[in-house]
């Protein structure tokens, strides 16, 4: 099929592919590059936006077609530009897709001269013509060089490696160490109350506290030594009491 691609411009034919016809002794022989890795099937590469290829200077816009060029000339496929802002080989494409699977009619010649509208149809594309780029921009090879090497050491710079958590927090345990005086966290322990003072918890221990006190406090014996001796004296009223109540009673007996 590659070889048997005629522009149907030089034929005029209602297609671009003369078919079986053709003598296969008269097929010339492919040129080198082309078809370095031929898959057997067809492929179509498209470049979508092809209308932001203006933002480009002409030696890396040439730079970037030449590879792609290249690209598609070792695999035997197409090379398409599209751009559906400005309507720009939209239908040319979907023809052409119809033309190599059903065979159906295509005039279209290739196109390499608008950016937004190259149009390369496999077969018609060679080493010589890539060449033609190339010696209309002299500097081509090395247009896109600059772009590389200034991209790349912004690259490394902004690259960051996270670091491993223990030797993190290790690092950020010694840093407040420094930062804050020993004495600051436990000062600050025994000015803090309790968030909830009225909870079960804290009142179970602040009664602890206070019992541990009283009993470790000088007048403790005291205070037991005086609630002794109330006890003492109320047990004999409440026996007084009880006394004078059964004595009436044994008198009504009598």
């Amino acid at each position: 099929m590659w070889q048997e691609y005629v522009d149907p411009v030089q034929s005029q034919m209602s297609t671009s592919v003369v078919g079986n016809f053709a003598d296969e002794h008269s097929l010339l022989p492919l040129d080198q590059g082309t078809l370095s890795e031929n898959c057997g099937v067809s492929f179509i590469v498209v470049i979508t936006k092809s209308d932001l290829g203006k933002e480009f200077t002409d030696a890396q816009f040439a730079k970037i077609n030449i590879e792609l060029r290249k690209f598609c000339l070792g695999l035997g496929a197409t090379l398409v530009f599209t751009s559906t802002k400005e309507s720009k080989n939209i239908q040319l494409l979907q023809k052409y897709i119809v033309h190599r699977s059903f065979g159906t009619a295509f005039t279209s010649a290739a196109q390499v001269i608008e950016r937004d509208s190259i149009f390369v149809p496999a077969g018609w594309d060679g080493e010589k013509k890539i060449d033609i780029i190339r010696e209309s921009i002299p500097d081509v090879d090395s247009a896109l060089e600059p772009t590389r090497d200034k991209a790349r050491p912004v690259t490394k710079e902004q690259l960051i490696e996270a670091e491993e958590d223990q030797s993190f927090l290790k690092k950020l345990m010694e840093t407040l160490a420094t930062a804050v005086p020993s004495s600051a966290p436990k000062q600050r322990t025994m000015q803090e109350e309790p968030a909830d003072k009225d909870s079960p918890l804290a009142n179970f221990f602040s009664n602890l506290l206070k019992v541990c006190s009283a009993k470790d406090s000088p007048a403790s014996a005291q205070s037991t030594m005086d609630s002794a001796a109330t006890q003492a004296q109320l047990d004999r009223l409440l026996k007084s009491a009880q006394s004078s109540k059964a004595q009436p009673s044994r008198d009504s007996d009598a």
